[in-house]
């Protein structure tokens, strides 16, 4: 039966590490070398980049220590000698971050070298690393698929110099934590200010079967701004409208939420029309203006069938479609009008509701009216063009009726 111990029995007072029966205290070394064996895993290199993030208190230079390869198969200096040297050994040796059982070492129950590393340094609660942690302690513990990072590194080590592949997992692992530093620092700060200046809010709105979901808006350069308003970190928002500047959107839907914006995206194409100086347009239009792309409309997209999401203005990965004349109070409201929208017009057979129409309205077709052939004749002139691409709108003119009062709610 293998013998373990645990990590706390590894620490001492005052943030100190027992190497061997020594208490190693806080800054009472320098590190310039971090050590590993040969074709390390991906749980040893996120070792690695945690060292590198958050080990200067303990093991000062340590964020800049280079990463060198060692056998494994062969007996190691002594952990203790090698730190007084600079050195500082993962995943092997007799020194305190090593998980493994040796003849002389112990094995460290239920940890892998990354969580091992990050319980001694005092951060693996931390929230930019407690998702790289699980996975690393997953994917030394557990059976992987081919195609998961943990695989694929062990591929490359197969065609590429170990030097090389080392090189890679680190910037990847690296990226990965500097992805959730700027998630739960520059995101969080961002979206906070923006809330503390105005220039954002978190509210509470009513959505189909009588619920009450979290919608964030916020203004801001941050790009991962809605990324942290839709965390359970964050504020679990059901919808976030992010506008990161002027004229550019990004409505994320909750999946959690399972809301479809369908509606939303058509009082927002309703507004746009509305900005350009078109209050009517054909009815057939009117049906195409929830659907995923509406030529006549390209300032919005509706991504339906992947994420859910609203796009406006285009995006960091689409910078040529125009920008949205719209400003943020503009879409919220239609925003939150629109998820209000689809209770009153969408039953649970999720059917289309009629629209409501006023009963003193003529019915006759536009075309048989002469005040509406006047006005269609007098619009096709003197309408604002759309944007560069947008595709012309064609057909007999008829109102809005109910649609277009409810915009103008939106838009009060």
């Amino acid at each position: 039966m293998k013998k373990t111990v645990t990590v706390a029995q590894l620490m001492g007072k005052d943030g100190g590490v027992y190497f061997g029966d020594t208490l190693v205290m806080p800054e009472q070394y320098r590190v310039d070398v971090i050590q590993l064996h040969f074709r390390p895993h991906f749980e040893e290199i996120v070792a690695v980049a945690t060292l590198r993030a958050y080990g200067e208190d303990m093991f000062p230079g340590v964020g800049n220590a280079r990463a060198q390869l060692v056998d494994a198969g062969v007996k190691h200096p002594d952990a203790l000698e090698q730190l007084k040297q600079g050195v500082l050994q993962v995943g092997l040796g007799n020194g305190p971050l090593n998980e493994h059982e040796t003849n002389e070492h112990l094995a460290i129950d239920g940890e892998c070298a990354a969580t091992l590393v990050a319980k001694i340094l005092h951060v693996d609660e931390e929230p930019c690393l407690t998702g790289l942690l699980k996975y690393a302690l997953r994917s030394d513990t557990t059976s992987i698929g081919p195609m998961e990072l943990s695989s694929v590194l062990k591929v490359l080590y197969e065609y590429h110099p170990e030097s090389e592949v080392l090189e890679w997992g680190l910037k990847v692992a690296e990226s990965l934590l500097l992805k959730q530093m700027d998630f739960h620092g520059a995101a969080k700060q961002a979206l906070e200010n923006a809330i503390k200046t105005g220039h954002g809010a978190v509210l509470q709105t009513a959505v189909r079967g009588g619920k009450t979901v979290t919608v964030v808006w916020a203004v801001g350069e941050e790009p991962n701004i809605a990324a942290y308003a839709r965390s359970k970190t964050g504020y679990d928002a059901a919808v976030v409208i992010h506008e990161s500047l002027p004229g550019r959107f990004y409505i994320p839907v909750n999946k959690r939420a399972a809301l479809d914006l369908g509606e939303v995206v058509r009082l927002l194409r309703i507004a746009e029309l509305h900005a350009r100086g078109i209050d009517q347009f054909p009815e057939n239009l009117y049906e195409k203006l929830a659907d995923e792309v509406c030529e006549e409309v390209p300032e919005w997209y509706f991504d339906r069938t992947k994420t859910g999401s609203v796009f406006g203005g285009g995006s960091r990965s689409n910078k040529d479609a125009p920008l949205s004349r719209l400003d943020i109070r503009k879409v919220v409201s239609c925003v939150r009008r629109g998820l209000i929208r689809r209770q009153e017009r969408n039953g649970d057979s999720g059917q289309r509701a009629p629209v409501a129409r006023d009963d003193h309205r003529d019915r006759r077709h536009p075309s048989d009216r002469p005040q509406h052939r006047r006005q269609d004749n007098r619009r096709r002139s003197d309408t604002p063009k759309g944007p560069q691409g947008a595709a012309p709108i064609t057909g007999p003119v008829a109102p809005v009726g109910a649609v277009t009062q409810e915009l103008e709610a939106c838009l009060a």
